[in-house]
């Protein structure tokens, strides 16, 4: 389990980025 903690983390941290992104443009769908 630590090892998987390990792993996701990190790859949360770098596209943590994206995932803003990412939901920034799902409202801009909802909205328009």
């Amino acid at each position: 389990m630590l090892r998987d903690e390990e792993q996701i983390l990190p790859s949360l941290r770098l596209n943590g980025g994206w995932v803003q992104v990412n939901i920034g443009q799902t409202n801009l769908d909802r909205d328009s």
